[in-house]
């Protein structure tokens, strides 16, 4: 079924309703980015509003960008941020370095790191695939604070398991390889 509505006064255009996207236009049909099935509306802004403080990054593979963005990962070019509105992370299934059972693993290592530094820090095969990358400022805003896991000099922090992220902040999610 194809429709269209309003979404924060611009139109959004979809080719089904229940399924995982459709555009979100300007005055003039200009594109400014999509939604996705799970509400999470994406982008390719100029001017993302990111927020403030450490960056940190959760790398994943496909099946974690489609379950934490709606996002289908074979949409993502390579090398190319996307920004969406929401992150819904589910519980981690890794327990090692936990804080508590469930939680999430996140670095300040960022998408310019090798394979190798990736390793280092646990993160292995197609987990190294995609990032999702969320700030310091927006984590807190959503009543979230990054664990240090204790391990000096690796850069291994942990976030509630079952976390959501949202409150008028961008995050970015990216193919990398």
């Amino acid at each position: 079924m194809s429709g269209a509505s309003i979404i924060g006064g611009m139109l959004a255009i979809g080719l089904n309703f229940k399924g995982a996207a459709g555009q979100l236009r300007g005055i003039g049909g200009k594109v400014y980015g999509w939604w996705t099935g799970k509400g999470g509306i994406i982008s390719d802004s100029a001017n993302p509003n990111l927020g403030q403080g450490t960056l940190f990054n959760h790398y994943t593979n496909g099946e974690g960008i489609k379950g934490i963005t709606g996002v289908n990962p074979e949409s993502l070019q390579i090398g190319k941020p996307v920004y969406v509105r929401v992150l819904r992370f589910g519980k981690g299934t890794n327990d090692f370095l936990a804080g508590e059972a469930g939680d999430i693993f996140v670095t300040e290592l960022g998408p310019e790191v090798s394979s190798g530094q990736l390793q280092n820090i646990g993160v292995f095969g197609d987990r190294q695939n995609f990032v999702i990358q969320f700030s310091q400022e927006a984590a807190l805003n959503n009543g979230v604070r990054a664990i240090d896991a204790g391990i000096p000099g690796r850069s291994i922090y942990t976030i509630p398991g079952g976390t959501t992220l949202s409150a008028g902040f961008d995050y970015i999610i990216q193919r990398l390889r």
